[in-house]
C-alpha cells in the first residue's frame, strides 16, 4: 500500500463531491448541511482550503492510497 499527500486542488472535483456527499462520511462532519454540494460549492471549498496554505503556510491535505483519492485532513486554521 502506498500513501501520499497532495493538495486538494490536484484532485478531480467529481471525486471530492463523491466523498463529501457520502452518507457515511457526513456522519463525521457535524458542520455539513443536508443541502446539495455541487460543483461550484466544491470549487469554492477547495479554493478556501488552498487559501489556508497561502495565508498560514499550512492547510488540509488530500490523502491518496495507491494513487486513489481516499480523503482529506490535517491542520486547518480556525478562528
Amino acid at each position: 500500500m502506498n500513501i501520499e499527500f497532495c493538495h486538494l486542488s490536484n484532485i478531480e472535483i467529481a471525486d471530492i463531491i463523491s466523498l463529501l456527499t457520502n452518507d457515511r462520511v457526513l456522519k463525521h462532519m457535524p458542520l455539513a448541511k443536508d443541502s446539495l454540494f455541487d460543483e461550484k460549492q466544491c470549487l469554492d471549498w477547495v479554493k478556501e482550503k488552498e487559501k489556508q496554505w497561502q495565508d498560514h503556510g499550512y492547510g488540509p491535505w488530500a490523502f491518496l492510497v495507491d494513487n486513489k483519492f481516499a480523503g482529506w485532513g490535517g491542520l486547518q486554521y480556525e478562528d
